[in-house]
Parts: structure tokens; C-alpha cells; sequence
């Protein structure tokens, strides 16, 4: 399909393309954030990078690679995890879902990531590292995903950030907090009324752009995850009226540069990569990623971890070859995760419905 015909074509609805039943390009997109998230993560983390920074960052002043992998895993998240309960709109099916696709393969990491780190990659001797309280402080804390401890005794001394096991994890905890307020819509029922939740969630988007000014410099980018997230869930709300086209991303996009020396500029930008995840989504002609598996989670959970063990075994490593390793030992770890937990995990979700549903005809309905 040429260009011309993708600035022609009627302009598609988020409903009519939630409507193809994963005819959408979502999965492709997550993994391609993925392995942006990797290449990112291999100039701030080599040593031998000696500054140089990632082709993104030149591109877009004030992000880099991770930031914009980031913000399109919340786009995305935001959008079809709405979605799904908005189909569905079972609050207990809703809460046992997300369990499900985020605790199992999540714990699985922590576990093997503190005992690889005490087997090979600590100064530490085992039985040091074993006893010592920071190690199982760190199994603690980040099980429940708050107060985050990121650090292990004695770990990646030849790292640019020495001690930390896995950097990634700040976003996993904020998306997660990000689920329980969705949750706690639902739970209240405000996500009934679509129209009225989605002017609810728009307001108090306003509100915190109003406010931008007053509140500390965004600079982990948690405050725009957030609003990124709360704008795609509104857009779920209104999936039958939310337009996707070519000709508005790309009105999108020269009205962002020309603006580029303005301060909003920052958030026209985000803008831009929020509507690219749907356009990317729907409007790109659908490519079938044809893997057994989505791999995506595993990447995010194990491509730091596995990127500091090798900088750890060879300190020169330059940014290239970092992620060119990482990203063969990472899809290799998370192949494993998904085959034999994420798969699994998934499986228990549909069959614990399916029970209820047989149990009680008048319960909730099955996945």
C-alpha cells in the first residue's frame, strides 16, 4: 500500500480495530519496544560507551531509546488493558488477570536473578552474600513492588551503575500501581458510563498539565507515564468516537517540530508517540509475527540483568556488541519464561474461570 492511499483512506476507529480480534500489529509493536528498551540500556550501562549516547536521543532532544520503549509499553498497556475490561467488565476476572500475567514470571526473575548474582557475580563469597540481610531485603521489598531496593552485596562492580541487579523494574511497579487505580474505578463503577469516565479521566489529565509547572522536574519520566497511561485508557472509553489516521499522525508530527523550541514541545512529543502506538496498532498493514510466544515481558525482565553479567565478564564491551549479546541470551531467557511460566500462567486464568462458570450457570463468564 503506497503513501498516498494510506493519506486517503477513511480515518479508522479504536472500536474497529479492537473489533479485528488481534489483527493488530501490538504484539509486533511490544517487542520492538523491547529491544529498544535493551539497545538503550547498553550505552548508559558500558563503560567503553564513553558517553556517546543512542541514535534516539540525537533525534529527539530530551529522550533516548528507553524513554520513548517505555512510553509505548504504557500506551499500550493503558489502551488494552482498559479494553479488556471494558469487554469484560468482571472486576474479579480483571484483578486475577493481571496476577497472573505480571506476579509469576516477575517472581521467577527476582529468584534466579539473586542466585545467578551470588553464584558468579558478586565480590562477595556465597555464603557472605547468603546470609547477609540486603539479599533477602531485596527479595522483600520488590515482591510487593514498593520501596524498590535495586541494589545486591557486592554485585557488577564493573557496571556504570555497580550493585544494581535490575534498573527496569521502577516501571513494572508504577504500571502495576497504575492497574490498582483502574481497578479501584472499576471496583466504584465509574467505568460503566464509558462516556462519563473517559471526561473524568480527560479532566483530571487537564488538571495535572495545568499543574505541570508547580510540580518537581519530571526527570525519571514517571509523572508523563502516568498521564500517557490514563490518556489511552480515556481513548478505550471512547473507542467508537477516537479516530486513527495517517494524516492526523502526521499533523501530529509537524506541529510538534514546528514547535520544537517551545516549552510543550516536551509534551507534544509524548503526544506524538502515545498516537503512533495506535496508528503503528491499526493503520500499518498487519504483520504476523510468527514466534510461538510473546516474549515481550521476558525481554523487559531479564535484558538489564543479563546485560550487567556480561559488562561484568568483559568490562570493554562497547554499547553494539552489549546489545547484540543481550539481546540473544535475554530472548533466550525470556523463551524460557514464557513457555514455561507466562504460558502456563495464562492457562490457569482461563481454566479458573471456565470452573466458576461451570460451577454457578449464573456467575461470571468465562475468558
Amino acid at each position: 500500500m503506497n503513501i498516498l492511499n494510506m493519506l486517503l483512506r477513511k480515518p479508522l476507529t479504536l472500536a474497529e480495530g479492537l473489533a479485528r480480534k488481534r489483527q493488530d500489529n501490538y504484539l509486533l509493536l511490544r517487542h520492538v519496544a523491547a529491544v529498544l528498551l535493551i539497545y538503550s540500556h547498553s550505552y548508559a550501562l558500558a563503560p567503553g560507551a564513553n558517553g556517546a549516547h543512542d541514535v534516539v536521543a540525537s533525534v529527539l532532544p530530551g529522550f533516548d531509546g528507553g524513554r520513548v520503549a517505555v512510553l509505548l509499553f504504557f500506551a499500550i498497556s493503558g489502551f488494552l488493558v482498559t479494553s479488556s475490561y471494558l469487554a469484560r467488565p468482571q472486576w474479579w476476572r480483571f484483578v486475577w488477570a493481571r496476577v497472573l500475567r505480571i506476579y509469576p514470571a516477575y517472581v521467577t526473575c527476582l529468584a534466579l536473578t539473586v542466585l545467578i548474582t551470588g553464584v558468579g557475580f558478586t565480590t562477595w563469597s556465597w555464603r557472605e552474600y547468603f546470609q547477609a540481610p540486603a539479599t533477602w531485603s531485596y527479595l522483600l521489598h520488590n515482591f510487593g513492588l514498593t520501596g524498590l531496593h535495586y541494589t545486591l552485596p557486592g554485585a557488577y562492580p564493573a557496571s556504570a551503575y555497580p550493585g544494581v541487579v535490575n534498573g527496569s523494574l521502577w516501571s513494572l511497579a508504577l504500571e502495576v500501581r497504575l492497574y490498582l487505580y483502574l481497578a479501584v474505578l472499576a471496583g466504584a463503577g465509574l467505568l460503566r458510563w464509558h462516556r462519563i469516565a473517559a471526561l473524568a479521566i480527560a479532566t483530571f489529565i487537564i488538571i495535572e498539565l495545568s499543574l505541570w509547572s508547580h510540580w518537581p522536574v519530571d526527570g525519571d519520566g514517571k509523572h508523563a507515564l502516568i498521564l500517557v497511561f490514563a490518556a489511552t485508557a480515556a481513548a478505550a472509553c471512547i473507542a467508537n468516537y477516537f479516530p486513527v489516521a495517517t494524516r492526523i499522525l502526521l499533523l501530529l508530527i509537524g506541529v510538534t517540530w514546528l514547535s520544537r523550541a517551545q516549552p510543550f514541545a516536551y509534551g507534544l512529543t509524548i503526544a506524538c508517540i502515545t498516537y503512533f502506538s495506535f496508528w503503528f496498532a491499526y493503520r500499518v498493514p498487519f504483520v504476523a509475527l510468527r514466534i510461538p510466544g510473546d516474549y515481550s515481558y521476558g525481554l523487559f525482565l531479564y535484558g538489564f540483568p543479563v546485560q550487567q553479567m556480561l559488562i561484568e565478564g568483559d568490562p570493554a564491551i562497547t554499547p553494539w556488541q552489549l546489545t547484540l549479546v543481550a539481546l540473544l541470551l535475554a530472548l533466550l531467557f525470556a523463551m524460557l519464561s514464557w513457555h514455561l511460566i507466562e504460558a502456563r500462567a495464562l492457562s490457569l486464568r482461563a481454566s479458573h474461570w471456565s470452573g466458576l462458570q461451570a460451577a454457578n450457570a449464573t456467575g461470571m463468564a468465562g475468558d
